[in-house]
């Protein structure tokens, strides 16, 4: 990879023309449940992931000097938190010139020039590596003016090289081995981290070498209806659904996906109905994707599609009907002014960027080397009418959907694929039955035959 990340300064460079970059590296993390996560933008141009480093890039003409700063060798030290590179492990590492860290300030001092900007790249890791570097450079007398590199650095971002999709192709390959063992693990009585063990125990023995892209979510019955339920801990509602969103990472870039499943094998009517209507929106958005048409078509055509299945449930009175917002809430308007109703159910984005990030940068357009998911769902919690704000809308809205929104209450469902867009097409990589026989089928199959202790792909993806 040292040829392609360099690739990746040069490209970076030619993009901003003139200036000062400088990159810093996460901080050292405490000890803590999750352990050290590198700084995305610096792992990208860098390729290293250990903490207290940092990259400068003097640009001049679209061509870029590149040196690299890391953390002197500590044999004490490196008795906490393992061995360090140093500089000349850096040096071998990257390729550029290495110094110690202790001289950044010094050496962005220098490269400053009168009128010059230091541009900043660390807005995924704002904070104190960053924040010390500037006053130190400001005690020398110099008030820098500060520029973003976000901007060239998401575009680069978000178009992968072929390495990159193998390696994002290889986490969703063990997500799924993940996944079937988990699916493998549901019945009634059985627990939320019984499933989330199962999950990451075939993750490892297959070859996940890192943390997930985000901690699992493994959201029995009501559970469902919190976006972001980690606790993991519930027992599964016997006749209940139960949700799973999940991501192994492969060599620092991660996967994602989510299925909804039912708990006892077999969807109820009801529940066939509310998870039809969620597919039906994917399905409309996978079309919509396939024909290669923008993100933002993409996005309109889901949400339409959900609106009209939630009123044919009978949870939304129309597809562009509306509700009182609450002060100052962020909510799609209406026609009115109000809040659409659809949004009580569905309230995050369609779909994101995958990479090095479960939320990676992700290009208005859908071109050649464009990783992205389609996410959708509904969740119908109990307590919507605390949700909503008070007026008139929102009073006839409650009052017309009340049959349903006790029929579906504590109901939450989510599809959510990894596609590729190649020169060739557009791919779902995360190839698990999504139409509502498919997955009994599957889910049944897999209760009676659970997938081997060792998987092939073990010898296809060795450690």
């Amino acid at each position: 990879m040292k040829s392609e990340i360099a690739g990746r300064r040069a490209a970076l460079a030619k993009a901003i023309g003139e200036g000062t970059l400088v990159v810093t590296a996460a901080p050292e993390a405490a000890i803590s449940r999750n352990g050290y996560v590198p700084d995305q933008n610096y792992l990208y141009l860098t390729g290293l992931r250990e903490p207290g480093g940092a990259l400068l890039m003097r640009i001049h003409g679209g061509v870029a000097e590149s040196q690299i700063f890391v953390a002197d060798k500590d044999p004490a030290a490196e008795v906490w938190t393992g061995v360090r590179l140093g500089v000349e492990g850096a040096r071998a590492a990257t390729g550029m010139s290495a110094a110690s860290a202790s001289g950044l300030a010094a050496a962005v001092r220098a490269a400053l020039k009168p009128g010059d900007t230091l541009r900043v790249a660390n807005d995924t890791n704002p904070g104190q590596p960053l924040g010390d570097l500037l006053q130190e450079v400001r005690s020398g007398g110099t008030n820098v003016p500060l520029r973003s590199a976000q901007g060239p650095i998401n575009r680069l971002r978000a178009v992968k090289s072929a390495s990159e999709l193998a390696l994002i192709r290889k986490a969703a390959e063990l997500t799924l081995i993940g996944f079937d063992a988990a699916v493998s693990a549901v019945a009634p009585g059985k627990y939320e981290f019984e499933l989330e063990a199962a999950l990451k125990s075939a993750y490892r023995r297959n070859g996940a070498d890192g943390p997930d892209g985000f901690p699992p979510i493994v959201a029995g019955g009501d559970n469902a209806t919190t976006l972001h339920y980690e606790a993991n801990d519930a027992l599964l509602p016997p006749n209940g659904m139960v949700l799973m969103d999940v991501g192994a990472g492969y060599h620092d870039y991660v996967a994602d996906f989510t299925r909804t499943i039912p708990v006892n094998g077999t969807f109820s009517p009801d529940q066939r109905a509310f998870y039809q209507m969620v597919l039906d929106a994917q399905l409309a958005a996978d079309r919509v994707a396939r024909s290669r048409a923008n993100w933002a078509t993409v996005n309109d055509t889901a949400r339409r599609t959900l609106a009209l299945g939630l009123t044919k449930l009978g949870l939304i009175e129309a597809p562009d009907a509306e509700y009182d917002p609450r002060p100052d809430e962020r909510c799609p308007k209406g026609p009115g002014g109000g809040c659409l109703q659809y949004f009580v159910y569905y309230m995050h984005s369609v779909g994101h960027g995958v990479g090095l990030d479960v939320h990676d940068p992700m290009l208005p357009t859908l071109e050649p080397g464009t990783v992205f998911m389609i996410e959708m769902g509904a969740y119908v919690r109990r307590n919507i009418d605390k949700i909503v704000g008070e007026g008139p809308k929102s009073a006839a809205f409650l009052a017309k959907t009340a049959a349903a929104r006790a029929k579906y209450a504590g109901f939450g469902a989510r599809l959510e694929d990894e596609y590729f867009s190649t020169a060739n097409g557009v791919e779902m990589t995360t190839n698990w039955p999504r139409e509502i026989a498919e997955v009994e089928a599957r889910a049944q199959k897999l209760r009676t035959s659970p997938p081997p202790h060792d998987a092939a792909v073990l010898q296809k993806y060795p450690r």
